[in-house]
């Protein structure tokens, strides 16, 4: 454990600011004293105008570096902001900027993944790590990889995220967007109260079965493109498919019925695409002025889903007028309407956060899971005995009609489909780098008594968490039996504690050879499930996982039901922007 350490002074904008007035003030003095010995030397006008403009430079350049300079100072060298954490023994960190351009250039180049992980291998697995990003001015971000704290800052603590490194995320339609709700006021809590009972219920995992069996039954229409391509030999981009296959599925949930197009589909999968594209806007200071037409752009998304929720609700209250609104069920959309018209609601009648919702609801929902199915795929065909073992487990549980919507419980059971699904998202996290979240409060690290002051921006990568080698015995292969209790690395180090250990040794560091192997397995499932974070967890975690699972287990069983699998050839490469994509994953289908 750390030595007890207190926050002496919160790190608040209004301190760098103090340091900036002081020093203009400093220069200001400076410009006057030496403007007035000039003047009484006798030397002319201009010469003293030119003194005091220069110095007057000089003081605005040296009261931005004071400003941009005082974080940074304060944190590692004063001890003002709680404890000071390891920083990464690599070279780029920039004077003023931090680490700020090593993070653009591998923005821009989709290597985000590449240099986080590289940071975390330098200062070892479970550790957690500062790191100062800044735009003319430093910014500490924690890096948070031990087990422990990762799990208790979520379930726990529970900040809500940055504002600032997402606001773009609220500026199509809402900085109200449910993603986006703070902890100032009960409004992110009430809206999840809203919208749980819906997304968990056994009726929803039916019409996600249900849609999925519709799309891959004979005459349905993602049956008859892999049919058409099937009987060309066409290689097929699975992923492009499957986020389409994802856009059906949200749509249906939502307004329980299809896109009106295929061209809309398209069309919103293009708005989509921009909105995700143009979140890069957020490292932009003063983005209104400075990156005018991004923003803009981001304002047209917004148009576009408004647009489209404005339509729906029309449609949506005509029907119900004229008593034509009978579903078997309700969708997200009654939910949602029904909460905007009660004056008491979550929504508090604000009809731009319902409209933000349901394009958040949109977006989270159709490429996340359509990766993680891709993912599983490319597995897959790396181990095409795993495909037979896998459908042998669905004959012997299914019915033998592989059109007919199976039944989500029984999908669920599944243990080597489940194992599929955990490890595919143990080492293909679809959220890889996590979001970041802003302390509301002066917080305690549990592994070691580290202390973060409020405001302190914290991030939590499920990648690096997922690969670290002191829960998971070598983190880097791929291996179903660490899920199903069978073989030698699900006998890998154990611990003694959530995450693989509770105090400052991340993983116990004990490996189950010298223990009854049975009970080492079962412990060792433990530590690999409470490191398991794909989801996150807590008051903030993903309020789709259920319908995730089920849609990730029908799309598998119908895809291995109705056809073999073959690679088509190239190298499959992984890909950063918000989630975590396969990129050259190109396969060949044959009709069972």
């Amino acid at each position: 454990m750390r030595p007890p350490q207190r926050v002496l002074l919160p790190p608040r904008p209004t301190a760098a600011l103090v340091i900036s007035v002081a020093a203009v003030a400093a220069a200001t003095v400076t410009a006057w004293a030496l403007t007035t010995r000039a003047a009484t030397a006798g030397a002319p006008p201009p010469r003293g105008a030119t003194l005091a403009a220069a110095t007057a430079v000089v003081a605005a350049v040296t009261a931005t570096i004071a400003a941009a300079v005082w974080p940074r100072f304060a944190t590692d060298t004063l001890r003002l902001h709680g404890s000071r954490l390891p920083d990464i023994p690599l070279p780029g960190d920039w004077p003023l900027l931090g680490r700020f351009p090593s993070v653009a250039a591998a923005a821009a180049s989709g290597g985000l993944l590449d240099l986080t992980t590289s940071w975390q291998a330098a200062v070892g697995d479970g550790v957690n790590y500062q790191v100062w990003v800044g735009w003319l001015g430093w910014r500490r971000e924690v890096v948070l990889a031990h087990p422990t704290d990762v799990v208790h800052m979520a379930a726990r603590v529970n900040p809500p995220r940055d504002k600032e490194s997402m606001r773009h995320f609220g500026t199509p339609i809402s900085d109200g967007v449910l993603l986006l709700l703070g902890n100032e006021d009960d409004r992110h809590e009430r809206m999840r109260r809203v919208v749980a009972p819906m997304l968990g219920a056994p009726a929803t995992a039916e019409v996600v079965a249900t849609a999925v069996a519709d799309a891959f039954a004979d005459g349905g229409e993602w049956a008859a493109r892999l049919d058409d391509a099937a009987a060309t030999g066409e290689a097929v981009d699975i992923d492009e498919v499957l986020q389409d296959v994802g856009l059906d599925v949200i749509h249906r949930l939502l307004f329980s019925g299809p896109w009106s197009s295929a061209e809309e589909r398209a069309t919103a999968r293009a708005q989509l695409a921009t909105f995700f594209h143009l979140q890069w806007l957020s490292a932009v200071p003063a983005a209104d002025v400075l990156a005018a037409r991004g923003v803009a752009a981001l304002r047209r998304v917004g148009d576009y889903f408004c647009d489209l929720v404005r339509d729906a609700e029309a449609t949506r209250r005509a029907a119900v007028s004229a008593g034509t609104w009978n579903p078997p069920r309700k969708d997200l959309f009654e939910v949602l309407l029904a909460d905007l018209d009660d004056p008491a609601g979550a929504y508090e009648g604000d009809w731009r956060r319902m409209a933000a919702d349901v394009m958040g609801y949109i977006a989270a929902g159709y490429d996340t899971t359509a990766h993680s199915i891709s993912w599983a795929i490319h597995e897959v065909l790396r181990d095409p005995p795993l495909a037979d073992r896998l459908r042998f487990e669905l004959a012997a549980a299914l019915p033998p009609s592989p059109s007919s919507a199976p039944p989500p419980a029984t999908l669920l059971r599944l243990p080597l489909a489940t194992a599929l699904w955990r490890e595919t998202l143990r080492c293909h996290p679809p959220g890889a780098l996590g979001s970041r979240r802003r302390l509301t409060t002066d917080t305690v690290l549990q592994s070691d008594g580290s202390v973060l002051p409020a405001g302190t921006v914290v991030a939590a990568p499920p990648y690096t968490l997922h690969h670290d080698g002191r829960v998971y015995l070598e983190p880097e292969v791929f291996d179903l039996g660490r899920w199903l209790g069978v073989g030698p690395r699900a006998l890998g180090r154990t611990g003694g504690g959530r995450g693989g250990g509770t105090g400052g040794d991340a993983g116990g560091g004990q490996e189950g050879g010298g223990r009854d192997p049975a009970r080492a397995a079962r412990a060792a499932v433990r530590a690999a499930r409470d490191s398991w974070l794909p989801f996150g967890t807590g008051g903030r975690g993903c309020p789709g996982v259920s319908i995730a699972r089920i849609e990730w287990h029908a799309v598998m069983a119908a895809l291995l039901r109705r056809y073999d699998w073959a690679p088509a050839g190239g190298p499959v490469t992984a890909a950063v922007e918000t989630t975590l994509r396969p990129v050259g994953l190109r396969v060949r289908f044959t009709r069972r």
